[in-house]
This record gives C-alpha cells, structure tokens and sequence, in this order.
C-alpha cells in the first residue's frame, strides 16, 4: 500500500514509537536485585505475552497490569519480585525517555497545522507526564483508562474519529506494534504507518501503507518542512 491521500489528522502510539519503551523496560527491570542474572530479552518477551493475555480480560488500570504481568513472569523463570518492587517497576514508565527523532518530527508535523492524537494503552496521569518529554502538545490523548479497553481492541480508534468528527481514510495512523496498533488500524480502514525500530519482520504489519525505520525516514516520506524553519517551542493549541 502507498499513502494515497492527505491526512486530515494524524494519531500515534505512543511507547515504543515516540518514548523508546525497549530501553526504559530494561533500565527498570536491571534495578530489581530479584531479576539478575536472568536473560532479560527472554523475560521481555515472555511478560508482553503475559501482558496481553491479563488485557484481554476485563479491564484493570494499566499499572496494575504492569506489575501483575512482572511479578507472574518473575514466578515462569523461578524468582520472586515483591509487591512494592512491582510497583516502583509500574511507576517507573515516566521516567523512561523519549526517541531522539520524536520532537523534531511531531513539530515537523505540528506545522502542518493537523490534529495530533496519542492512542495509548495506558492511564491518563502517566501519560501526561510522558509526553512531557516530547516537548510538543497533543490536541487529545485517548487512553485505555478512558475507553476501559486495550489495543488491539477498537475502541481507542471509535473514541478518536468520534472526537474529531471525521472518517476512517481521513487518518494517518504511526506506530511501532504490529499486534497493538497496525494490524487493528488496517482492519478498520484506517492508513497507517508501521515505523519499524526493532527491525523485525511480521505478518501482522502486511496492512501497513508504509514502512520507516524512525521518524527522520517518515518526515521525508511526508515531505515535512525542514527542522529548521519551525519553531523550537510550537505554540499550545
């Protein structure tokens, strides 16, 4: 698929695709004491999938589902972490930082005078102090607290187009998750753009309109106006 026509708004993901959740997750797992020595990219892997199977029950606030996803998958590789440990590690998501292409792209994007939404599985409060870092506003934020489901499910995507008053072709969807975002987006007729960091291939991402390593290749594909004719701080909304 290519990128047929204008977005009239544009909506993101957000860890994994303008906060580099790879590098936070492993700096919060190495200062558990509990996880040493582990192979921590096994341990990654293994608490998404735990992860997504506690979301797919009935909703619970995402730092709840964090820390029970951390501590079942501590007890599948034979350790223990504690109750007050899971809940630093849940705590822990604003401190983790920010892609150093995500700024410069959103106030690229910014000045095309688009609606900018962030899509997250997450609660409102942790995500307000993540964007922080981003350093450019967001005219909404729909989150798993508020639609009180998880992507892949379609709720974060209703509650959007509901909120903008347009149509599905009328987005342009950017995110790193295959299973979360790409594949659900694409099923709803909604273009989107895979931005592939890990350098993986997978077949739930085959509905993507484009593929870009990170957000310098994708602002060229949108033919974005320079970094240096914009504004460093772009004005709130």
């Amino acid at each position: 698929m290519t990128l047929s026509r204008p977005a009239r708004a544009f909506t993101f993901d957000c860890y994994g695709t303008l906060i580099d959740w790879d590098a936070g997750i492993h700096a919060a797992l190495q200062a558990i004491p509990a996880l040493d020595g582990l192979d921590l990219d096994a341990f990654v892997l293994r608490r998404e999938r735990i992860e997504m199977e506690i979301e797919a029950g009935a909703y619970l606030p995402y730092e709840t589902v964090l820390a029970r996803s951390l501590q079942q998958t501590a007890e599948a590789f034979g350790g223990c972490v504690s109750d007050s440990e899971a809940r630093e590690f849940a705590t822990s998501v604003p401190n983790w930082p920010a892609f150093s292409d995500a700024s410069s792209f959103l106030r690229r994007l910014r000045a095309l005078d688009k609606p900018l939404l962030i899509l997250s599985n997450i609660t409102n409060a942790i995500l307000r102090q993540s964007i922080r870092k981003l350093e450019v506003p967001f005219d909404a934020l729909v989150t798993a607290e508020d639609v009180r489901s998880y992507k892949p499910a379609a709720a974060h995507w209703t509650e959007a187009l509901a909120r903008l008053g347009l149509r599905s072709t009328d987005l342009l969807h950017i995110a790193a998750s295959p299973y979360h975002d790409i594949e659900p987006a694409a099923r709803l007729g909604i273009p989107c753009v895979w931005v592939n960091r890990r350098d993986v291939s997978s077949p739930l991402a085959a509905g993507a309109a484009l593929t870009v390593p990170g957000l310098e290749a994708l602002a060229a594909s949108l033919d974005l106006p320079p970094a240096s004719e914009v504004a460093a701080n772009p004005r709130e909304r």
